[in-house]
This record gives structure tokens, C-alpha cells and sequence, in this order.
């Protein structure tokens, strides 16, 4: 069975999410975790390239692992309930493939690019009703 499809879909995920959480959270958060992703996307394309497919299974279970462990990791910087009922084990419904809410307000959730009103600010939310 051809193992390159799924590896190159991988790494591409890869390339994503870390440049996702480098955008949402700076480039420090996580950083372990991106420099170990990046490393075993090196050595899952090395692998690729050299048709090792022991090698590629290795590195691909791997680097699952590791997405998998940033993902905890940035659940347990938001809490579980900024994600509430978008967290699932299914990677179709992916917490990290949900659009952000831009609709601008006060929001029933944090956002890492945008965060929530202060008490005692001017927001929406906590005008007085006339």
C-alpha cells in the first residue's frame, strides 16, 4: 500500500496548525512542540524521499503524536471551554479547521486574536438598556 498520500496530507496538516498557533499565539507558545514537528517533518520527507516505508511509518505515527500533544497543549492554555462542543476526536471536525468568529462585539467565547471585553469597558454587552 502506497504510504506517500497520507504522509504528504500529514505534513501539510503539519505546516498548518503550526503556523496557526504561531499566528493565534506568538511564536514562543509551544515552541518545543513546533521545533520537534518540524524536525520529524524533515525526517518524514527525507523518508519520502527514499521510499523507507518502515521509516515513514515510524515518523508518521510520530508526528501524529506530536500534533495530537500541541493540541492538548493549546486546549490547556484556552480551557476546555474555549472550544466547548467543537472539540472532538475527529479530524473532519477539527477544532482547528473552524473559522474564527469575526463578527465583532462581544463574543461568548475568548479568541486568541481578540480579547474579550474588560469589565468596565464600553462594550456592547455592557451598555445600560434605555
Amino acid at each position: 500500500m502506497d504510504k506517500r498520500i497520507p504522509a504528504e496530507a500529514l505534513i501539510l496538516q503539519a505546516e498548518r496548525r503550526i503556523r496557526e498557533v504561531a499566528l493565534d499565539f506568538g511564536m514562543e507558545f509551544a515552541r518545543e512542540h513546533s521545533q520537534r514537528i518540524k524536525t520529524l517533518i524533515k525526517y518524514l520527507r527525507d523518508n519520502l524521499m527514499q521510499d523507507d516505508q518502515r521509516c515513514i511509518d515510524e515518523y508518521y505515527a510520530e508526528l501524529q503524536l506530536h500534533l495530537y500533544e500541541l493540541k492538548q497543549t493549546v486546549i490547556e492554555y484556552c480551557g476546555e471551554y474555549y472550544y466547548g462542543e467543537y472539540y472532538t476526536e475527529n479530524e473532519e471536525d477539527d477544532l482547528w479547521d473552524l473559522e474564527d468568529d469575526n463578527t465583532g462585539g462581544s463574543s461568548p467565547t475568548p479568541s486568541p486574536r481578540r480579547p474579550g471585553p474588560t469589565p468596565g469597558s464600553f462594550d456592547s454587552a455592557e451598555l445600560p438598556l434605555i
